[in-house]
């Protein structure tokens, strides 16, 4: 089982980075996590043949922790606040100290069930965890909150962070009754948890490889252009207005309100746009609304509605306009496209 998660971990690494499109700041972290979360199976699957690798892998699950945090706050915020990394930072040093006084995370060794209690074990299962759970529910709390329900894509994002943090919740709960169980002497020292670590793991690889993909389009991109030049655009005010609160899908989205909204000149906002994508305000804002309505039509969503509601939704005024947009961008119209997929 810990074989076929790894095999599962270098598929979805290679999903999310196929295509050569640039990494946002979101999906980075996805990167990450998939990928620590590979390497910390392939240490189980060593520890189970014999190696003891705790130590690595114990470093390896508290970076693991952090970075799913940072998920929901990239989501519920678009950004990771320097407050927030010094803390996340703090913490980490934290749980060096406790590595280094001999704290590990739970584990199999040979078939046996190692867990040694220490002062820092009970600070990690009653302050650290109950504090991380917090904080992740806080930030699905702002999901739901700023969640337009007649926003198929908004209600993705909630549904989905609502669904991982559940998750997230019962594994807790699950943990510490497993521990709470062993250690009160209930089940036997070879009492087999993993399938816990193994449920988690590849719940967690679901989860990101059924992510709404118009997530991978939010968050701020790696790109040589200085955010911080004065007078240039910020990159993730930009994104942030356009993608994060879907501007494009308004009916009414136009140029000047745009810039004013950003705080910046239409001049700016053009030249910005056309160093970033070599397109025009309109064609920048008839793409995404042609990807939404594509998205739409993946979910089936045209069994239920028909084309000009879906097309008011895409944020176009008329199904004309749709339609003369959706065969420039995809050289067929909306019902050739559907029998397509």
């Amino acid at each position: 089982m810990y074989l076929s998660l790894i095999i599962l971990g270098l598929f979805l690494i290679v999903e999310n980075l196929k295509g050569g499109q640039k990494l946002t700041l979101l999906k980075l972290h996805f990167v990450i996590v998939l990928s620590t979360t590979t390497i910390i199976s392939t240490i189980d699957f060593a520890n189970n043949i014999g190696y003891n690798l705790q130590f690595y892998e114990t470093i390896l699950r508290v970076i693991n922790t952090v970075l799913i945090v940072n998920v929901f706050q990239i989501v519920a915020n678009n950004k990771l606040p320097k407050s927030l990394i010094i803390l996340e930072l703090s913490i980490i040093s934290i749980f060096f100290v406790g590595i280094f006084y001999g704290y590990r995370f739970a584990n199999f060794h040979e078939g046996h069930f190692y867990y040694k209690v220490i002062s820092f074990s009970i600070l990690n299962i009653f302050v650290i965890n109950p504090l991380i759970m917090l904080f992740m529910g806080l930030n699905v709390f702002k999901i739901i909150k700023i969640t337009d329900s007649n926003n198929l894509y908004q209600r993705k994002i909630k549904n989905w962070s609502i669904l991982l943090f559940t998750l997230f919740v019962m594994m807790l709960f699950a943990t510490i009754a497993t521990f709470a169980l062993y250690l009160s002497q209930i089940t036997l020292n070879k009492f087999d948890s993993r399938i816990i670590f193994i449920s988690y793991r590849f719940i967690l690889f679901l989860f990101i490889f059924l992510r709404p993909k118009f997530l991978d389009d939010i968050g701020l991109r790696y790109t040589k252009i200085s955010p911080f030049v004065k007078g240039q655009i910020s990159i993730q005010n930009f994104e942030f207005l356009f993608y994060h609160n879907h501007y494009f899908l308004r009916p009414d989205a136009n140029l000047e309100d745009f810039a004013l909204n950003l705080n910046h000149t239409k001049t700016e906002v053009l030249d910005f746009i056309k160093n970033q994508t070599n397109d025009s305000f309109i064609e920048l804002v008839n793409k995404n609304r042609i990807t939404y309505f594509k998205n739409l039509l993946k979910t089936k969503q045209h069994e239920s509605f028909t084309i000009e509601a879906l097309s008011e939704m895409s944020g176009f005024n008329n199904r004309q306009s749709m339609y003369n947009s959706f065969k420039k961008y995809e050289g067929c119209s909306p019902s050739e496209y559907i029998n397509n997929i």
